[in-house]
């Protein structure tokens, strides 16, 4: 057997360009299934002074209706949970509008297992503080709080670890999925 013989048996081999790297203030890395198995994806949080058009919230990165979903209910609970622990950062919050990204925007990206990291990067932007280095996560949120849990579980964490990260946070609930993994 030789690489070539290698190559016709198993394929190409595979490319793994999702690599963790330091997340900045209004970063968290998440944690996607797909199709061929899991991957990192980094969703990004900017906050900005409102515009004429008064938009509260812009999105990017070819978010499908879910993913939408999940930024609304994570911009509603960040407003819930920032007017009872800073009325000061609530009141900036309200005063200015924040634009979500999700990088790779010709790779169309749903589902609601983002929720957590989208809020995450948003409180991030908010507090200005940075996410603890080489973690990632996965969890749809609701707006009470709660962490509810997903799909993907091995596949996620299949790609967390290819991606080097050191930490992964999924809902507890997703606890007995962790014997697939």
């Amino acid at each position: 057997i030789d690489s070539k013989t290698v190559v016709g048996f198993l394929g190409p081999a595979r490319s793994f360009k999702d690599k963790i790297r330091p997340t900045e203030v209004g970063e968290a890395i998440g944690l996607a299934w797909t199709p061929d198995g899991g991957e990192i994806l980094i969703v990004q949080a900017e906050m900005y002074h409102r515009l004429q058009d008064k938009k509260v919230l812009a999105r990017t990165g070819m978010q499908g209706k879910v993913m939408a979903e999940s930024d609304e209910v994570a911009m509603t609970l960040l407003r819930n949970i920032l007017d009872e622990l800073n009325p000061e950062l609530s009141k900036k919050l309200r005063e200015n509008s924040v634009h979500l990204h999700v990088p790779e925007g010709s790779t169309p990206k749903d589902g609601p297992s983002a929720g957590i990291t989208i809020f995450v990067a948003a409180f991030s932007e908010i507090t200005n503080q940075t996410v603890k280095p080489n973690l990632a996560m996965t969890g749809e949120i609701d707006i009470k709080g709660h962490v509810l849990p997903v799909g993907g579980i091995r596949e996620k964490v299949v790609a967390a670890e290819r991606a080097g990260a050191k930490e992964v946070i999924l809902p507890k609930a997703n606890e007995r999925n962790l014997h697939d993994v």
